[in-house]
Formats: C-alpha cells, sequence, structure tokens
C-alpha cells in the first residue's frame, strides 16, 4: 500500500465524497424541481457509469462472457418477478442487497486503483480524480436507492463503501496477486445488470412543466460528468474509449436517419390523409399486412428511425399488422441497400434478400401483428389532420420532434448503447471456424441485439463472405441485424405488451434461421463479391445531424 500523505490524503477525500450523497438528496428532497433535477442526475450518472465504467471493465477481464453475466444481472430479477411469480417487493429487495454487495466490491476495486495510480501515474493525477468524482454519483445513487428503507440502512451501505474503499487501499498488493480477472469481470458484469434493474425501479414521473426543466438539467450536469471523466482518465485504447467510439461512429450513421424519421411521423401526423389509412385498414391481417410491405420496402429508414413513424401509424389507427410489417420492412431494405448489395453481395444474394425481407415482413405482420393488441394508447384512432396546411404541418412537427421524442429517446439510447457495447468485443474471425448451421444460428442470434442499418450490414457481410462465412448465415444476420435492437423490443412492449415482443423475437429468429438454412443447403457456394473495403468517413452532414440529434435528446 502507498505509505506517504498524498497517498493518505486521497483516500480520505474519496471517503468523505461518501457522505456528501445524503446531504445533496435532503437538500434536494425540500422542492419537486430540485429533487426531479437529482433523480435525473442520478439515473443519467449510475446508468452511464454502468455501461461505460463497469461493464466496458468487465468486458475487458473476462470477454464477450461478461455481456452474458450483465444480461442474467438485468434480466434474472425481472424473470423472478414475473413468470416464477415471486413477490416484486422481495425480488428487488434480493437485487438491490446483491446490487450494494457488488459496489461494495466495486468500492474496493476503487481502492485499489486509487493505490495503483498513486504508484504507477507519477504527476497524472486522472484515474485518482476519476475514483474520487464518480464517488458522488455513487453516494448519491446508493442513498436514493435506499433512503425508502430507512436511514440506517441507506448510512450502513455507504460505510460500507467506505470500508470497502480503504481496504482495497490497503491491501492493494496482496489483492493484485490473488483476484481472478476473468471472475471479477463476470462479478463485474453482473453487478451492472443488477444496478441498471434497480435504477429503472426507482425511476420517477415527472409531472410539471418545471419538474421536467430541472430533469432535463439534471441529466445534462450527468452526462457532463461522464464525459468529463471519460475525456480525463482514458486513452485510445481502453475500453470506455473503443465503446464510446463506437457509440459516436453508431450515432453519426443514424442520426440523418433519425431526423429525417421525426420529421416523416410529424408529415404522417399532421399531414397524412384519411385515404392511405383506410387502404392500409381493408381486408384482413394478410392483406393488411402485404401493403404495410409494400409501403416500407422502399423507405431508407433504420430500425431507430421506424420507431416514431411506427407510433404514428398506430395513432392514425393503422392496424397493427400493417404497421408491424412496415416496422420490419422499412429498416431491413431501402433502395440505397439494394443499389450497395448489387456490386458488394453480387445479383443473387440480393434478389434473396430482397424476396426474404419481404416474406419474413409480411409472415411476422400477419402472424404476431394480426395477433397484437394496442395497450396504454387511446382506444379511438386519430381523426384526420384539419385546419390550414400551414398549422397542420407546424402541429405535425411539433409533435414529430417533442412527444415522439420523449417517448422513443431512451429506447433508441439503449439500443445505440448496447451495439456499441457489444461492437468493439465482437471477433469475426473467431466464428469463422463454427459449422454453417451454427453459423446461421449464431449470426442470427448475433443480429438481434446489434444495431446496423441496412445499407452499414451491407459491407460487413460482403467481407464476411470472402471470408467464407456462409451465405445462410450472412442472409440470417441480415435480416434480424436491420429489423431487431434493444430500442424494437422495448417499443413493442410498450405498445402491444411483453407477450408480443416476445413473439415477435421468436418469429424473427425463427424464420431467419430457416430462411439460412435453406439458403445453405440451396446455394452452398454462394458469395459476395471480394475485395470490400469499409465505407469512407463520416461527412458535415453526419457530424451536423449528430449534434442536432444529441441536442434534441
Amino acid at each position: 500500500m502507498p505509505g506517504d500523505s498524498h497517498g493518505t490524503w486521497t483516500l480520505a477525500i474519496s471517503v468523505v465524497a461518501l457522505v456528501l450523497g445524503p446531504l445533496l438528496h435532503a437538500a434536494a428532497r425540500r422542492e419537486r424541481v430540485t429533487m426531479a433535477a437529482l433523480d435525473s442526475f442520478v439515473l443519467v450518472a449510475v446508468t452511464g457509469l454502468v455501461a461505460l465504467e463497469i461493464v466496458p471493465r468487465a468486458l475487458a477481464l473476462a470477454g464477450w462472457p461478461a455481456f452474458l453475466a450483465l444480461l442474467a444481472g438485468l434480466a434474472g430479477p425481472a424473470i423472478a418477478e414475473g413468470p416464477l411469480r415471486m413477490a416484486a417487493r422481495g425480488t428487488h429487495r434480493a437485487a438491490l442487497t446483491l446490487a450494494i454487495l457488488g459496489m461494495a466490491l466495486h468500492a474496493f476495486t476503487d481502492g485499489l486503483a486509487l493505490a495503483l495510480a498513486h504508484l504507477e501515474e507519477g504527476d497524472s493525477h486522472g484515474l485518482e480524480v476519476a475514483v474520487i468524482a464518480h464517488q458522488l454519483p455513487v453516494a448519491v445513487g446508493v442513498w436514493w436507492l435506499l433512503s425508502p428503507a430507512g436511514f440506517v440502512v441507506a448510512a450502513g451501505a455507504l460505510l460500507l463503501l467506505g470500508a470497502a474503499t480503504v481496504a482495497g487501499y490497503v491491501f492493494a498488493d496482496a489483492s493484485f496477486a490473488v483476484l481472478d480477472a476473468s471472475w471479477l469481470g463476470l462479478f463485474h458484469a453482473i453487478v451492472g445488470g443488477l444496478l441498471l434493474h434497480v435504477v429503472g425501479h426507482r425511476s420517477q414521473e415527472t409531472g410539471s412543466r418545471g419538474a421536467r426543466i430541472g430533469a432535463a438539467a439534471g441529466g445534462l450536469v450527468g452526462l457532463g460528468l461522464l464525459v468529463a471523466l471519460a475525456a480525463e482518465t482514458h486513452g485510445a485504447t481502453d475500453p470506455l474509449a473503443r465503446t464510446l467510439a463506437a457509440l459516436g461512429k453508431l450515432l453519426r450513421e443514424s442520426a440523418p436517419a433519425l431526423l429525417l424519421a421525426y420529421a416523416l411521423a410529424g408529415l404522417v401526423s399532421g399531414l397524412m390523409p384519411e385515404a392511405p389509412v383506410r387502404w392500409l385498414q381493408r381486408g384482413g391481417p394478410a392483406g393488411q399486412a402485404l401493403r404495410g410491405v409494400a409501403v416500407g420496402l422502399p423507405l431508407p429508414l433504420c430500425s431507430c428511425g421506424v420507431v416514431p413513424v411506427y407510433r404514428s401509424l398506430l395513432q392514425r389507427g393503422v392496424p397493427a399488422a400493417a404497421a408491424m410489417a412496415f416496422f420490419i420492412a422499412t429498416p431491413e431494405l431501402g433502395v440505397d441497400a439494394i443499389l450497395l448489395s448489387w456490386p458488394l453481395l453480387g445479383a443473387e444474394m440480393t434478389v434473396l434478400r430482397v424476396v426474404a425481407a419481404a416474406l419474413v415482413a409480411w409472415l411476422v405482420g400477419w402472424w404476431v401483428g394480426g395477433r397484437a393488441r394496442r395497450i396504454g394508447g387511446s382506444s379511438e384512432p386519430e381523426a384526420g389532420p384539419r385546419g390550414p396546411a400551414l398549422a397542420r404541418l407546424w402541429s405535425g412537427l411539433r409533435t414529430g420532434f417533442g412527444e415522439l421524442v420523449d417517448t422513443t429517446a431512451p429506447w433508441i439510447g439503449l439500443g445505440l448503447l448496447v451495439a456499441a457495447l457489444i461492437e468493439p468485443w465482437i471477433d469475426p474471425s473467431a466464428l469463422m471456424a463454427i459449422p454453417g448451421p451454427l453459423q446461421v444460428l449464431l449470426f442470427a442470434a448475433l443480429g438481434v441485439p446489434i444495431y446496423v442499418c441496412a445499407s452499414g450490414a451491407t459491407p460487413l457481410v460482403a467481407a464476411l463472405l470472402a471470408k467464407g462465412l456462409s451465405p445462410g448465415a450472412a442472409l440470417a444476420f441480415l435480416l434480424t441485424g436491420p429489423a431487431t435492437n434493444a430500442t424494437t423490443f422495448g417499443v413493442l412492449a410498450q405498445e402491444h405488451g411483453r407477450a408480443t415482443a416476445a413473439r415477435f423475437a421468436a418469429a424473427m429468429l425463427a424464420l431467419a434461421v430457416g430462411l439460412g438454412l435453406v439458403v445453405d443447403l440451396a446455394l452452398p457456394d454462394l458469395r459476395g463479391v471480394a475485395g470490400v473495403q469499409p465505407h469512407a468517413g463520416h461527412g458535415p452532414l453526419a457530424e451536423a445531424a449528430a449534434w442536432a440529434l444529441a441536442g434534441l435528446f
């Protein structure tokens, strides 16, 4: 352990920072606006620390199994509350207890980090600053989560975190010799999932305009803290830096389409006449789904970009079968993706892609959408737009860039973040040695959580085909990748319930795997064009769109 006064003072400051959490929380409770700001600050800061600090560290230590551990920590309590029919309150308490114990382990590693920073960084104190600074959102978050259980419980948890930090600092030398990196990484990932579950339970609605402004301000402060910590302490090869780079790349790729999507959603809400709605309402679910495919297939919208348009269609009374077929067909393909597929994937693969995308969208829209019922919305569809055209246009754009942003931004952000966490850790060469049928299954499953637009997936799949990926696996990824991600499932669960979201996921995966296996049997030697080069860097339009979208969110 470091023995000079600087190390001791650094440790003392990091522990004292834990005391500021209860004081800040107590001050915020006196006013609703301040409490809303604090809630938002904790939500952003703790979620950001999990996503950008805990999970990348876990992936660096344990590799891709850490992502499965994260899902186990996040989904385990929810499964226990639902299908296992355990008491939600009891399950939540168990998750909270495990999360606090995990945070104690994380505090222990903070102590290790303080010792390591003091021993190795010389005059650079970036890591020390990061550890001390992130103690504040941790302390506020722990007090915020545990204050309903009473003062003694919350204070005891903070005391445990402080003691763990001191222990990590004191026993640094011995700990570095006995801690197993992979198991530590898996435990970090489980803790990250548990924290996300617990923070989600404590999220609150903000009613008044002042409370909403306070929540926005608190979220921006939390975001600023995360950006400052990332800029101060992480190099280009650090797991956090790799995740942030992937997130920035995804944001630039998706921002133009998302802005276009919000504008299009506003136009649908404000200007779309009754005739197209009535056309989509004709016939039974099979015919409605077919019309949804016809409308959606050529439009150049990504899986996140189609979300606001999907909600606008539902609000206008478009049947779920037609809307869901549109929801799948639109991100699966577009004119740009077809034009890109022809030179990179070849004529046969391009035709297969178009036919398979249309077939999957129609079948899922018919079978899943035909059984879906909308929840949480008005039972009567919204009336067609009325009044002067300019007023209707303004009203529609306010809906598209206001209400729809509020309801879809969290899911879009989650989808981008999940994809950013996965992308730097995927090693395609390791998957090439897997037998063909397993390749189909794995690449279909791999495409489910990854956020990738249809045109962006095309050069990636072309390169993998040239390296030996089976054509069926390539097709399966092209079907699930653009049309499914965390955003998709979250919105479907919100609009139609978890059962519909589960049926959607199962149908998409089953159809993608089935079609992929058929293609491998029928056309085993089908390959794309070799020598594919990746996309060029993002231009100023994508950069400006990314900043505009970030400001809008």
